[in-house]
C-alpha cells in the first residue's frame, strides 16, 4: 500500500503514466517478443479503455512536470503501436494485431479530437501515424486490415485533417488503386469510396473536391474506352 499512498484515485494523473508504462514493459510485444495469443492483446486494450489511459485532462493546478511525464508515456505507447502495425515478423495472428492496433489508435485519435485543446499535440501525432497506415493499405492483402486502416484514415481526416496534407497524394493513390485494381467485397469497396470522398476535406478548399471529381471522371472514361475498344469497327 505504501507504493500507492501518493495517488488520490484511479484517475490520478501520476498513476496513469505508470500503468501505461507497466503495460508496455510487461504485456505489450515488440519485434522480438510477440503476443502469446490474441486474447493477450484484447486484455491490454480492455485495460487501456477501462482506465482511460490514453485520455487525460489537466487542470491549471497540475504541475508541468506531471503533464510532461504523462505525455512521455503517451508517446512511448504510440511508438510501440506504430511498430506493431508495421511489423512483418509476427506469427499467424499478425493480422489480428494490426487490426487491433489500428482500432486502438483510432480510438485514441477520437479521444484527442474531442478535446478543444488537442490540435497542437494531436496533429503531429496523427502525422506520425499516416505513413505506417498507408503501408497497410498498399502492402497488406487482408480486407480486415484494410478496413482497420481505412477507418483509421477516416478518423484522422475527421479530427486532424492538417495531418493528412503531406500524404494527400499517397493516400489518394493507395485508395484509388485498391478500388480499381484489387479484388474487394462490395462492402469494402463502399468503405474505400467513402474514404476517398472524405479525403479532400484535409485540404479544406473547393478546388480539391473539383479536382477529385475530374480524376474520377477521367478514370471512368479511360476504363470505358478500354472496354469498348474495337466495337466501333464491328458496328
Amino acid at each position: 500500500m505504501v507504493a500507492f499512498q501518493h495517488f488520490t484515485n484511479m484517475h490520478d494523473v501520476e498513476l496513469k503514466p505508470r500503468l501505461l508504462r507497466s503495460l508496455l514493459k510487461d504485456q505489450v510485444p515488440d519485434e522480438k517478443r510477440p503476443f502469446k495469443s490474441p486474447s493477450d492483446l484484447s486484455r491490454v486494450i480492455n485495460l487501456v479503455q477501462t482506465h482511460k489511459l490514453l485520455s487525460e485532462s489537466f487542470t491549471e493546478t497540475i504541475e508541468e512536470k506531471r503533464i510532461q511525464h504523462w505525455k512521455s508515456s503517451f508517446d512511448e505507447w504510440v511508438e510501440r503501436l506504430l511498430t506493431l502495425v508495421t511489423i512483418n515478423s509476427q506469427p499467424a495472428d499478425s493480422r489480428f494485431v494490426k487490426v487491433a492496433s489500428c482500432n486502438s489508435i483510432s480510438d485514441m485519435i477520437t479521444r484527442l479530437g474531442g478535446s478543444s485543446n488537442s490540435q497542437k499535440d494531436g496533429t503531429p501525432l496523427a502525422g506520425k501515424i499516416m505513413q505506417p497506415m498507408l503501408m497497410l493499405l498498399t502492402e497488406d492483402s487482408s480486407e480486415a486490415v484494410w478496413e482497420g486502416a481505412v477507418h483509421l484514415l477516416c478518423t484522422i481526416i475527421t479530427y486532424f485533417p492538417a495531418a493528412v496534407q503531406r500524404h494527400y497524394d499517397s493516400a489518394e493513390e493507395a485508395i484509388a488503386f485498391t478500388i480499381v485494381y484489387r479484388k474487394c467485397s462490395a462492402a469494402m469497396l463502399k468503405k474505400f469510396a467513402c474514404c476517398l470522398a472524405l479525403l479532400p476535406k484535409s485540404k479544406g478548399d473547393e478546388d480539391s473536391w473539383f479536382i477529385m471529381m475530374q480524376k474520377i471522371l477521367l478514370l471512368v472514361n479511360s476504363e470505358l474506352s478500354d472496354i469498348f475498344q474495337g466495337l466501333e469497327e464491328e458496328i
